[in-house]
């Protein structure tokens, strides 16, 4: 999450991004198995000049950053040079604290504001006591955002995530420029039944999953079936395409605002109804995944991943 959303923002903003691998290879296995694919290696850095380095957290990611040379090599000399250098969650303490970086330096959070949730129709989200199985669809042009946000939070929780491709290949490009592995082709998704599907936005990719044949069926079934199904963002306007939306109530996102305006819910992040959950966009993913993971697996659960990502969770 925090690789890809930094990545991700800062992209959106016009920045140059840049992300190496410290690792042999390019593809890297981030924290929560997201396979994601770098753009080039840390030696082929050495020798470049940035405005800015950035090192994400997680373990042991931060400890795989620490005991790199060339990544330290290229940090100090951002400090000594009086360039921009950051650093997320572990990594200040585990990665920049062991190279002298942190000396006079201060470094703090601040909480998040808590999204609004209402929920209509309220049925217990059952799965006969197995973990859950989760199918993410992708394709190119998908939010990296949204996708890795809900990976990550649902993978903490101890769901059983399967990512799919839609595409020809397993790798899909996001966005912005990531590069995502998908753990399997859609068609072989099709095989077994999922406890929970979940679109992720993005204008690009929304079109592209839109066309997919067999993720059309897919959503049929489990609706037919009773089973649970959502959508972020600009991926509501699958659902409507395809009915899923009627007679229920749904995030008010500007794709269906104007189609399925009865609907729409306005001034609500994250909408249950029934088995179905909608979010309104990009920002409201990690209320979205912690909805999710309330409703599969208690409030318990939902609050301890919260604290695990150190967001501030609602009361009730």
């Amino acid at each position: 999450m925090e690789a890809v959303i930094l990545i991700h923002v800062l992209r959106q903003a016009g920045a140059d991004v840049t992300v190496a691998s410290v690792e042999p290879q390019l593809q890297v296995e981030a924290a929560k198995g997201t396979k994601l694919v770098a753009d080039t290696s840390i030696e082929a850095c050495s020798d470049q000049i940035f405005d800015l380095v950035v090192l994400p957290g997680g373990m042991p990611g931060s400890v795989r950053l620490r005991d790199c040379e060339v990544l330290q090599k290229i940090t100090c000399r951002q400090a000594e040079e009086n360039r921009l250098y950051g650093a997320i969650c572990a990594a200040p303490a585990i990665t920049l604290l062991p190279w002298g970086l942190l000396r006079r330096k201060k470094f703090m959070r601040t909480a998040d504001d808590n999204a609004v949730k209402k929920e209509f129709n309220k049925v217990e989200w059952s799965v006969d006591h197995h973990a859950p199985s989760v199918l993410v669809p992708v394709a190119h042009g998908s939010e990296e955002i949204e996708v890795v946000t809900l990976i990550d939070i649902l993978r903490r929780a101890k769901a059983n995530v399967i990512v799919a491709s839609i595409e020809k290949t397993h790798e899909v490009l996001a966005s912005k420029g990531t590069k995502i592995v998908a753990d399997v082709l859609i068609s072989d998704a099709q095989e077994s039944s999922h406890d929970l599907i979940i679109l992720p936005g993005g204008t690009a990719g929304t079109e592209r999953l839109s066309k997919s044949r067999i993720l059309k069926k897919l959503l049929k079934e489990q609706n037919s079936a009773g089973r649970i199904y959502g959508a972020i963002c600009s991926s509501l306007s699958i659902l409507h395409k395809q009915g899923l939306l009627k007679n229920k109530r749904a995030a008010a996102h500007s794709s269906i605002i104007d189609k399925a305006e009865d609907e729409a819910i306005n001034g609500a992040a994250v909408v249950i109804d029934g088995k179905l959950i909608t979010s309104e966009g990009l920002s409201t993913v990690t209320d979205f995944a912690l909805a999710v993971v309330n409703k599969l697996f208690g409030n318990g659960r939902a609050r301890s991943v919260a604290e695990g990502l150190v967001f501030e969770y609602p009361n009730s």
